[in-house]
């Protein structure tokens, strides 16, 4: 499934090795509060932007309860196409809001 999402916060849940190798689990927090999982550290930089994510939703059970795990998979983009799309949305979202002023600025000297 695909989302549009604010990212609020990037909490560490855990962090070990595993074959040698270091790994972080992360939980990104949407402006909903909703906790996506994932292994990847780039959305630490990105806490207030809007991204798309992509993501699995699995029901799991933990202490006899169940509950929805929703894990982002990760597509083969890297961080720096993502900041420059996040750059990319912000700047049009400015231009649309300065065209909206000055649509209105026009309208309101015609009256």
């Amino acid at each position: 499934m695909k989302k549009t999402i604010i990212i609020n916060d990037v909490k560490t849940l855990k962090s070990g090795v595993s074959n040698g190798r270091n790994w972080t689990l992360y939980a990104v927090i949407d402006e909903e509060g909703n906790k996506y999982t994932t292994f990847s550290g780039k959305y630490l930089d990105m806490i207030g932007k809007k991204v798309e994510i992509e993501y699995e939703a699995s029901e799991k059970e933990y202490n006899g309860k169940k509950y929805v795990d929703y894990k982002i998979v990760n597509k083969n983009v890297n961080s720096k196409e993502i900041e420059i799309l996040n750059l990319l949305k912000e700047i049009k979202e400015g231009v649309d809001a300065i065209l909206f002023h000055l649509e209105n600025d026009t309208n309101n000297k015609v009256q």
